[in-house]
């Protein structure tokens, strides 16, 4: 089930891969931190905040409120490792972006900034494209910004047999059967 998957994103284990992709969270730092005059004083959501990794960058680039928004459970804890390092200003908003019912805190409708993540893997698996695309049209107000505004896809084929050689070979013998 969709609650069942969400959820195995509640375990830190989850992320490593992710934070681990040192290229990808640069870029994401340098995007922030190169652009502090649009977040300073500003109200910012981080859509699908994970560990909350980007609601830090958005706090250190001077946003007065950072809403970090996660369905998992994890996102329950945001607030507390937040307060932890120093980031007073990040409020834990635990819960499913589209879900009608969903609310920002402290009686706040609109935001001056949403960052997100929303790519997955090539825009097609883990994408949370409809989570932004909800957040946008619910609670950004209007001439708000939006981080990343556009993505590009570029494909290129590449042959690498032993590469798939290590991943396919397993499944010729998977404890015993074919």
């Amino acid at each position: 089930s969709r609650d069942f998957y969400f959820n195995s994103y509640s375990h830190r284990e989850a992320y490593e891969e992710l934070l681990k992709d040192e290229v990808h969270q640069e870029a994401y730092r340098t995007a922030i931190l190169a652009n502090k005059h649009l977040f300073r004083d500003r109200v910012v959501l981080v859509v699908g905040c994970g560990l909350g990794l980007a609601p830090y960058l958005v706090a250190e680039a001077g946003a007065k409120v950072v809403l970090a928004q996660e369905k998992n459970l994890i996102g329950r804890y945001i607030s507390r490792i937040a307060r932890l390092n120093g980031h007073d200003n990040i409020v834990s908003v635990p819960g499913d972006i589209t879900d009608p019912e969903f609310a920002l805190p402290y009686g706040l409708t609109e935001v001056d900034i949403i960052v997100s993540e929303p790519m997955g893997y090539l825009l097609l698996h883990e994408s949370r494209i409809r989570d932004v695309i909800v957040a946008r049209d619910r609670f950004l107000k209007p001439g708000g910004k939006m981080f990343p505004s556009r993505f590009t896809v570029n494909l290129c084929a590449v042959a690498a047999p032993q590469e798939y050689c290590l991943w396919m070979d397993f499944w010729e013998d998977v404890q015993g059967f074919d």
